[in-house]
């Protein structure tokens, strides 16, 4: 309590978008705590985000509340997650990450999809809403290439571990270039701390992703193609 007013705090644990299973989401656990209070609040922005957030998204991240959830057999689930809430001038903007594999729809009319279902909810709702929807491409190569074919080599001969390929929901600038992948340094059986608020590196994993990245400026640097 302070004075009349009642703060409530709810503290989460940060972790990358591309695995909202490794954190704990404060943003739809609030939005979860408000909206089954029965607590008759003013009506306002704020009110309609937590509703928006409880309705549409809750303690899932796949997608299955708004009737989008699917999954790709090497590319994984999709995954959905809210953020965080910022004011913006007199509105209120709610951020929701999606990290979209290979499927059915291209991300064009994935996009739809999600835009035209939140419209519905937020027309039968009553709430004032503007929305931006936009998905980008993903990105999946043959695995049986030979540039490929090199880096999992790499990865088993300095490591000592089994070298097979694997699927990020990560993203990277690397995909605008033509055959690139995602190569490192994330380790198989840990779990990846980048972009969070406990994000670092140990000393042994980075001494390998030096040995694996000068060999690969190598090895690759003399592939007579990269086809």
């Amino acid at each position: 309590m302070k004075g009349e007013d009642v703060i409530v705090t709810v503290t989460g644990k940060s972790a990358h978008s591309s695995a909202p299973a490794n954190g704990v989401n404060p943003v739809t656990r609030l939005a979860g705590l408000l909206a089954t209070s029965g607590i008759d609040f003013q009506d306002s922005a704020y009110e309609d985000a937590v509703h928006y957030l409880n309705d549409n998204y809750g303690l899932d991240y796949h997608g299955k509340l708004l009737g989008i959830a699917y999954s790709h057999d090497f590319m994984g689930p999709l995954k959905v997650t809210p953020t965080y809430l910022e004011k913006e001038d007199d509105a209120l903007r709610v951020a929701v990450n999606v990290r979209a594999p290979a499927g059915e729809k291209s991300p064009e009319e994935l996009s739809q999809v999600i835009k035209e279902k939140l419209t519905a909810y937020a027309k039968e709702q009553g709430m004032d809403v503007a929305l931006n929807v936009e998905i980008r491409d993903w990105m999946l190569r043959d695995p049986s290439g030979a540039w490929l074919q090199t880096l999992l080599n790499i990865f088993g001969d300095t490591t000592g571990l089994d070298a097979e390929p694997r699927s990020s929901a990560g993203s990277t600038t690397a995909k605008l270039l033509p055959n690139a992948i995602n190569f490192g340094p994330s380790m198989p059986g840990e779990t990846y701390t980048g972009h969070t608020s406990e994000e670092f590196k140990r000393v042994d994993n980075l001494l390998l992703d030096i040995q694996m990245f000068t060999e690969m400026m190598a090895r690759i640097g003399n592939q007579d193609s990269l086809k």
